[in-house]
């Protein structure tokens, strides 16, 4: 595995590259970046379209896409993490604030956020999901193992969805009830 390094700040216009990244600062791409590897950076990670990693991504400041972001492995991030579209882990996402996507969240494991974890669409976790807000989904929550939002905070699922729709697309489910689920159809596990 190839390592490019950047020791400062950098815009990045075009990028092909068959290597891991790795920046000491922030980084700000002007495109739709992929690598087959990671994308790590001290600071900032954004993108004005998507960000694609065949293993993490992990920024010491916040993660931002115009599109979506995706990692084979993990997305980690000290302060939150954004995307116009989905954010999609096949392993744990956590954020050191919150975690909001213009559409879907879903990880292989858990989801872990100090703040709020929002979604246009749906919030899916193989183990658990925890936030140290509100998790507000337009669609449902699901986790393989629990639920659980921030205290005096509340679990809202299907904040999108119509009446009609209520147990198909509006569906909680989790190992056992979170205490806190304030809407919702709840499934069981």
């Amino acid at each position: 595995m190839e390592k490019l390094i950047i020791e400062s700040q950098e815009q990045v216009n075009d990028l092909l590259v068959d290597a891991s990244l790795f920046f000491k600062g922030s980084i700000v791409f002007n495109c739709f970046v992929c690598v087959p590897w990671s994308i790590t950076a001290g600071g900032d990670i954004t993108a004005e379209e998507g960000i694609k990693a065949g293993e993490s991504i992990t920024a010491g400041g916040s993660i931002k896409a115009g599109w979506g972001i995706t990692a084979e492995g993990s997305i980690a991030s000290e302060r939150g993490i954004n995307a116009g579209e989905s954010i999609l882990a096949g392993a744990n996402i956590t954020a050191g604030w919150g975690v909001e996507a213009g559409w879907g969240i879903l990880a292989g494991r858990g989801i872990a956020a100090g703040g709020s974890i929002k979604a246009v669409g749906p919030i899916t976790a193989g183990e658990s999901i925890l936030a140290g807000a509100h998790i507000m989904a337009g669609w449902g929550i699901e986790a393989g193992e629990s639920i659980m939002a921030g205290e005096g905070s509340g679990i809202f699922a299907g904040l999108g969805v119509r009446i009609g729709e209520w147990k198909r697309h509006a569906k909680v489910s989790a190992k056992t009830k979170p205490a806190n689920l304030i809407s919702g159809f709840w499934a069981g596990g």
